[in-house]
């Protein structure tokens, strides 16, 4: 069993957008799949309402409720038979709590956007990853995925010598579309769509896919 976590202390940053579309994916690929929302919008878990019938089954899970520093991830889906749990953090998590989203996950994905705002929270982030997370450096449990690129941009070029210097691995590149507006509305993810529609975007999610699995 994987847990993953999306993690980022400032907002829209697409951590949601992205939980589900990678729920999507493994449950599409390796079946028994739970997701655990513990923003206090509860956006995945809106989604997750939204989600048509007859689809790949994804297993929701409110953590709004639940005390972080108290309860365990892995009690919180105990008995649901899953093979992967995602965890769709909230926002502006203090430092000194980062602790008890990492204890139990096996890999951490930070999203970022390619500007100088979300590249210097990301920086602070990594640094307090491993000063107040317990991670260790080197141990290959922390990635980044660019959300809503536009490559041939000055920004994203930016976010990519950013990335180079911190020696963090750059999983995933996924591209500014209004495909992902309307499969949030829909309670869909890219995984779900027709062949074509979805092979558009399997390339940029294979890389993410590869690493959680190693």
């Amino acid at each position: 069993m994987a847990y993953v976590a999306f993690l980022n202390t400032k907002g829209g940053s697409g951590k949601s957008t992205l939980a589900t579309n990678l729920v999507t994916w493994l449950a599409r690929s390796d079946g028994g799949i739970a997701l655990v929302d513990y923003d206090p919008q509860e956006s995945a878990m809106a989604w997750l309402r939204r989600r048509p019938k007859g689809l790949p089954s994804i297993h929701g899970v409110s953590g709004k409720t639940n005390e972080i520093r108290n309860v365990r991830l892995y009690r919180l889906t105990e008995g649901l038979g899953v093979r992967n749990v995602v965890i769709d953090t909230p926002a502006a998590i203090p430092p000194t709590q980062l602790i008890y989203f990492c204890r139990d996950a096996d890999k951490l994905i930070v999203p970022v956007t390619p500007s100088q705002i979300d590249i210097d929270v990301c920086a602070r982030l990594i640094r307090n990853l491993h000063v107040y997370g317990g991670v260790k450096r080197g141990d290959g449990r922390v990635a980044v995925v660019a959300n809503r690129v536009r490559r041939e941009t000055i920004a994203f070029r930016q976010l990519e010598r950013f990335l180079a210097v911190l020696e963090i691995p750059l999983v995933a590149t996924i591209r500014d579309s209004q495909v992902y507006v309307a499969c949030a509305a829909g309670g869909l993810g890219i995984a779900d769509l027709p062949d074509a529609a979805r092979q558009r975007e399997e390339l940029a999610w294979s890389g993410l896919i590869d690493w959680i699995r190693r």
